[in-house]
């Protein structure tokens, strides 16, 4: 056989084969969830809980310049994750009781269906008052990188060509500190009516929404549970049982092992207040929709000056985002 024709037939097997590992390689890959863990990053953790409260944002008051260098990060965030607004802009502003003017930043991931999960946040602080500092670090700028780092799991499974099922929006409430404002006036906007979904026009109403879940405070171990800091605190409805064993089946199935309270540091009393009267998932239940609060508790830091980064154990703060990610993809 001439040596032209034998480097041909080896060309044209070596052809072959790598397209049959190709193809075998484009066969056999899947998206899985754990794909968008990847993207939940201890340091950008930090980072944002660093930034938000820091000087620039100035405990992040409501009405203050603080709190609107706080809504700007956080809209730049929206955006950077590919996130539609519902209208010009990520700002939903409001009046509150004293005059000012609040900022809800709310921001939407289309998914497959018509239904929707709302992810919230309070971004809102106590500023500076006698030219101290409240910077709030975790309370709630915690929550706060935690929506942000389930925002970015989210992203990134969309980019790999994963559509939910059910439409996602991450709001971030302002006037937490005055008597849920935010909240309440984020419910008024989707009971009214006003809230369009900006992909396919139609109108988002209460019952389209079959989930709240609210992050309040998710970098404390002070009250550990047990003899380990590592754990998490999830506050339902007595009747709603499938999130909690949902919940215990995303700990013990993706490994992150965390020690799981369904209350309040054990007190009926505490767990109805948070869950009920304090807390932004308020107005959610008191029109009806299913709400869930994820924490870790309060601390002799709240409300203080001493609510600093430093106080944050990142890596547990890590575990629990994960491991809050890993359940919500149950649902979306």
């Amino acid at each position: 056989m001439p040596l032209r024709r034998v480097f041909q037939n080896i060309f044209i097997a070596a052809a072959f084969l790598l397209a049959s590992a190709g193809a075998s390689a484009q066969v056999s890959y899947t998206i899985s969830t754990r794909n968008g863990v990847s993207r939940i990053r201890e340091s950008q953790l930090s980072d944002d809980i660093e930034f938000l409260s820091g000087e620039r944002c100035a405990g992040r008051k409501t009405g203050t310049q603080g709190n609107f260098v706080a809504a700007a990060m956080i809209s730049s965030r929206f955006s950077s994750l590919g996130m539609k607004p519902f209208g010009e802009s990520f700002t939903l502003t409001f009046e509150t009781s004293e005059g000012s003017s609040g900022r809800n930043i709310a921001g939407f991931f289309p998914g497959s269906g018509d239904g929707y999960v709302i992810v919230g946040a309070s971004f809102d602080g106590l500023g500076v008052f006698d030219g101290t500092l409240y910077p709030g670090a975790d309370c709630n700028a915690s929550g706060v990188s935690a929506m942000l780092a389930i925002g970015e799991a989210i992203h990134y499974m969309n980019s790999l060509g994963r559509t939910f099922s059910r439409n996602i929006i991450l709001v971030a409430f302002d006037a937490r500190q005055l008597n849920l404002a935010g909240s309440g006036a984020f419910m008024k906007v989707l009971a009214d009516g006003r809230l369009v979904n900006p992909v396919s026009g139609k109108t988002v109403l209460p019952r389209d929404v079959s989930l709240m879940v609210n992050l309040d405070q998710l970098g404390s171990v002070t009250v550990p549970f047990g003899s380990r800091p590592d754990y998490l605190i999830m506050l339902s409805a007595g009747t709603d049982g499938s999130s909690r064993s949902a919940l215990l089946s995303a700990n013990r199935e993706d490994g992150t092992g965390l020690d799981i309270a369904f209350d309040y540091y054990g007190s009926k009393d505490f767990t109805r207040l948070f869950f009920t009267r304090i807390c932004d998932q308020r107005a959610f239940l008191e029109s009806g929709i299913r709400s869930v609060m994820f924490t870790s508790g309060i601390t002799l830091n709240n409300n203080k000056s001493t609510d600093t980064l430093s106080t944050i154990d990142i890596p547990t703060l890590r575990k629990r985002v994960v491991l809050i990610y890993y359940w919500l993809s149950r649902y979306i």
